[in-house]
């Protein structure tokens, strides 16, 4: 480097060395500092998408033990209710078997009953909440309003064992 004074004299010439350091953002602690951030970010990013499928398949978990007890307590009352349609030994071999053995009988008596709109109520309704609604119209039923509707059938020959109780 040469330079020149106000006289117009020009000095010798002269060496000066210098640097010129890279700016903070791209020294080697600030690429270092940026890989361990973009790793920390991929970490915390998976933690977060982690925790979210936990919540996910712990709501989906809550839910089918929700619908597990739901089906229990209604294949309970079903079987409660084939019970009480159905005789034991023949409740007894469906239970084992998938299927029962056909009885054959002399004489049966078989009771059929119509509540009406019954299909379109049904339809709406649960399997607890139909047992409800006909447990419930059973107990409003009385032994005068079934005598009533008996007295309009024409009498027939009574045969041993058909008997009403007496009510005391």
């Amino acid at each position: 480097m040469e330079a020149m004074d106000l006289y117009g004299r020009v000095s010798g010439p002269v060496q000066y060395n210098f640097s010129i350091p890279p700016p903070f953002y791209a020294a080697w602690y600030a690429i270092i500092f940026y890989v361990l951030l973009f790793l920390t970010g991929v970490f915390l990013f998976r933690k977060w998408w982690m925790l979210g499928y936990q919540r996910a398949e712990s709501r989906i978990s809550e839910r089918m033990e929700v619908k597990i007890q739901n089906l229990a307590a209604e294949k309970k009352l079903s079987d409660e209710m084939v019970a009480d349609i159905l005789p034991e030994r023949t409740v007894d071999q469906i239970r084992k078997k998938g299927k029962a053995k056909w009885d054959k009988y002399e004489r049966a008596t078989v009771l059929f009953s119509d509540i009406q709109g019954f299909t379109k109520i049904a339809e709406k309704l649960s399997a607890l909440q139909t047992y409800d609604l006909i447990s419930e119209r059973a107990k409003r039923g009385s032994r005068n309003a079934f005598l009533e509707a008996m007295a309009q059938v024409p009498a027939g020959e009574i045969v041993p064992g058909d008997e009403l109780p007496e009510t005391r």
